[in-house]
């Protein structure tokens, strides 16, 4: 009654998850990153109008020189009517001025031609008026300008929102840091306490199997050679199945290894393919303006020029398809690196959980030649089975039952692990939290192998690596199971050879 309570209270705690602890972390993230993604649709805006500063910059500059075109032509027309007398006398007005319609030269009048001094004059006024448009033009394009002035704040603002999106991505760095810490612990809390529950069964289980043995160790010269038979068996049963951990272990790292070399070595191809990328954007832009500027090229040299711009783009194209390529190749072969880690995990989980059923089915073996001789005290026996096969099966069944809990949880953080993904991607930004999903899960598996290594490992007082907490848990309470015995059954214990595990079991009660 009492494991039934204790994962009612459990259960009723971890019902209903809609958001983890970090969630509130989570959605800052997503406004930081809904931020940087509107300052891009603000710099895009503001690249648009700087690029159109330079063809609106050019019409200008265009209209001046015409402007300035027309005038000298107009200088020469009207002084050639000066100087070859076709002016009419009494309108002072030269035969180029004359409007649509009108007689040259009026009704009695004649034609005469400009004084000396007046060409002299209309001259001036000309070269002075020449002489202000082309100090114009030369201004407009050699000086600051409406367009240059423009693209001067653009180029602030620009400045000013990459500044801001960098800030904010490195928040976003910053707090998927702080989501990992804080959904890890807040996991790591929730793990602890069914664990704990775990192992009070774990201890109490192997409480049971330890009164198996006390019956068996009573049972003295009767089946001192079976009991030998059975250590021997299931010494060997262990050590197979540590050499197979060992084995599943070394493939796990050297998995580990493969995928960040692979990782490696893909962030090393792309930031390589980017930059070419980058610098094939930029000659890109540069021959693009060299096109818009090419009333000033030859027809050679722009064509040499636009043969040049499809080069580059085709160029470009290639890089891009690299890059594709590259990246498509990196999603294969960790796809392929992760399945083989979630083979080696699976192994794993089933070799600390099939261990006891291991010894067991070996040890039945030996047992069945000794059937006939312990058939007195095997009535005793059977009592205390039929107990230790209700409460393996209460393991695992609680051990499920835990597990759907957790993956409940963790199932949020993964939903979460999509959102951050997400977010992070539309800001541009790393995402240091993105495998929180895959931690919490790996630390649940840990502490869940740890329960089956406690399981397997009955009576162990040495340390298992990588249970240094669980293992001081089930120590903690097996021990209290321990200390309950009698002096009759713990004299039991003492009985077999000091090589055997009930030495083991009292030494760790003396001590």
């Amino acid at each position: 009654m009492k494991y039934i309570f204790f994962l009612v209270s459990i259960f009723v705690s971890l019902s209903g998850f809609c958001q983890s602890a970090g969630s509130g972390i989570l959605s800052s993230i997503e406004a930081k990153a809904n931020q940087i993604d509107k300052n891009d649709t603000k710099v895009a805006e503001l690249n648009r109008q700087h690029l159109e500063t330079y063809s609106l910059e050019a019409d200008k500059l265009a209209r001046l020189k015409k402007e300035l075109k027309d005038l000298m032509t107009e200088k020469d027309l009207v002084l050639d009517d000066y100087r070859k007398g076709y002016f009419c006398s009494g309108c002072d007005k030269p035969r180029s001025q004359f409007g649509p319609g009108e007689t040259f030269p009026h009704a009695g009048q004649k034609i005469v031609p400009a004084p000396p001094e007046k060409i002299a004059a209309k001259e001036k006024e000309f070269d002075d008026k020449i002489s202000r448009k082309q100090q114009e033009v030369k201004n407009f394009e050699f000086s600051e300008n409406e367009y240059t002035k423009k693209r001067t704040d653009i180029d602030k603002q620009l400045n000013n929102l990459k500044a801001q999106s960098d800030k904010l991505r490195e928040e976003i760095v910053a707090l998927s840091k702080e989501y990992k810490a804080v959904v890890v612990n807040d996991a790591k809390s929730f793990q602890k306490s069914y664990i704990n529950e775990l192992m009070q069964i774990v201890a109490e289980k192997h409480f049971i199997e330890d009164r198996i043995n006390i019956i068996s160790v009573k049972m003295n010269d009767l089946n001192k050679e079976e009991n030998e038979a059975v250590n021997a068996t299931k010494d060997k049963v262990t050590k197979q199945a540590e050499e197979e951990k060992i084995t599943v272990s070394n493939k796990l790292e050297a998995n580990k290894g493969k995928g960040q070399q692979i990782k490696t070595n893909y962030e090393s191809q792309l930031d390589e393919l980017n930059t070419k990328k980058q610098d094939l954007l930029q000659k890109i832009f540069e021959l693009k303006k060299q096109l818009q500027s090419s009333s000033s090229m030859t027809a050679d040299q722009k064509k040499t020029t636009e043969s040049l711009l499809a080069n580059t783009e085709d160029r470009l194209d290639e890089i891009n398809n690299s890059i594709n390529a590259t990246t498509k190749e990196y999603a294969e072969k960790k796809n392929e690196i992760q399945n083989e880690y979630n083979e080696l995990i699976n192994k794993q989980f089933e070799l600390n959980s099939s261990l006891f059923k291991r010894q067991q089915d070996a040890a039945e073996l030996v047992k069945k030649a000794f059937s006939l001789r312990r058939k007195i005290l095997q009535d005793a026996k059977v009592a205390r089975t039929v107990s230790l096969e209700q409460t393996g099966n209460l393991l695992l069944s609680k051990k499920a039952s835990v597990r759907k809990k957790f993956m409940e949880y963790a199932s949020v953080v993964d939903n979460e692990r999509v959102r951050l993904l997400n977010a992070c991607s539309k800001a541009g930004a790393s995402c240091y939290g993105a495998d929180t999903h895959g931690t919490i899960v790996g630390n649940w598996n840990t502490a869940e192998g740890c329960v089956g290594q406690m399981d397997a490992l009955h009576n162990t007082s040495s340390p298992v690596f990588g249970c240094e907490e669980e293992s001081s848990v089930y120590r903690q309470l097996y021990s209290s199971y321990l200390n309950g015995l009698s002096d009759s059954d713990l004299e039991s214990l003492q009985r077999q050879s000091g090589k055997t595990r009930y030495d083991l079991i009292l030494r760790k009660i003396t001590n």
